[in-house]
């Protein structure tokens, strides 16, 4: 499938012209990931908004209160798929990654390269802002799906340490 075309399809860029969607494709490359191989880590620099054309995508945070001591532990926010979008801290800055994200079968993403995505934005008022409505979606529904996931693994904990699990 062309770039275009899975930009096209997303639906954080639905309702962009022709010649908007066609600036996003000039900033935009194809990466492919082999199942098991990190995209990128929490913490890291972002480097670019992803889309995913084809395969799955697992999005985890780290619950470890020290890093680099003890086993990590990692809890699973979601599993994206063809068409969802990741890596959204690339347009909000400090522009640090929140989660790491990890391929689970081998996929193709579509990367676009965030430095030039905030300069389109910024120069292409209608787009920033039909870009920034829609990102909004997603980073409601990830905070709704983080807040779910931590009560599930504080509850758990929990019961393991009154039960002695």
């Amino acid at each position: 499938m062309a770039i275009l075309d899975v930009i096209r399809e997303c639906h954080v860029f639905k309702g962009l012209s022709a010649d908007q969607l066609h600036k996003l494709v000039s900033i935009s490359r194809e990466e492919t990931y082999e199942a098991g191989q990190y995209i990128f880590r929490e913490g890291d620099q972002a480097q670019g908004l992803y889309v995913i054309e084809e395969g799955e995508v697992v999005l985890e945070l780290s619950l470890a209160p020290f890093p680099g001591q003890g086993p990590p532990q990692w809890a699973t926010l979601d599993i994206i798929s063809k068409g969802q979008i990741f890596g959204w801290s690339a347009i909000v800055k400090p522009h640090i990654l929140t989660t790491s994200a990890r391929a689970i079968q081998r996929c193709k993403c579509i990367a676009v390269d965030n430095i030039q995505l905030l300069n389109l934005m910024e120069s292409d008022s209608i787009l920033g802002y039909k870009v920034l409505k829609e990102l909004s979606q997603v980073f409601a529904s990830r905070l709704v799906q983080t807040r779910r996931t931590l009560l599930t693994e504080r509850g758990a904990a929990r019961i393991r340490d009154e039960h002695g699990y």
